[in-house]
């Protein structure tokens, strides 16, 4: 389900339609601002319990070990992944944390990170510690993967 589709639109407004006019024809003291939260949390609910089973790319409450990853942008939230660098074959990495804890093993591959946090906790292969703010690393070789990593409320784990 797509979640703010046109299905989910539907019915906030079929509900807030049927709402007011029990509210008018009955003389009830029912709260539209209630009954829609309570749409919403619904729909909040069966989209979450719905959604494809994907623990990969762009996950949200994804879990495991990730293998493939976009060229361009890769977010997790409220996720558990390790991410491993085996068969990246492109020279650009982004991945982003919110809420969650990424693991990106680098497998001794050269690097360039460089990484934003905030309220977070972002650790590179030579075992410093990101908290607050930006940082470049580098570890030198041939074949470097330039990674830019954004973190807020969580952890990035570099090996």
């Amino acid at each position: 389900m797509k979640l703010f589709g046109a299905v989910f639109w539907a019915v906030i407004l079929i509900v807030i339609g049927i709402v007011i006019i029990l509210n008018q024809t009955f003389d009830w003291s029912v709260s539209v601002f209630a009954i829609v939260f309570g749409v919403i949390l619904i729909f909040l609910g069966i989209s979450v319990l719905t959604r494809p089973t994907n623990t990969g790319i762009n996950g949200v409450f994804a879990n495991g070990s990730i293998q493939s990853l976009n060229k361009n942008d890769n977010s997790f939230i409220f996720s558990n992944v390790t991410v491993t660098l085996d068969g990246y074959e492109d020279d650009n990495l982004e991945v982003n944390s919110i809420f969650s804890n990424v693991k990106i093993h680098t497998n001794g591959k050269s690097v360039i990170v460089k990484s934003s946090g905030a309220f977070s906790s972002t650790v590179f292969p030579d075992r410093s510690v990101l908290s607050f703010g930006d940082r470049m690393y580098e570890r030198d070789g041939e074949n470097t993967i330039h990674i830019k990593t954004s973190c807020v409320f969580g952890s990035i784990t570099i090996e």
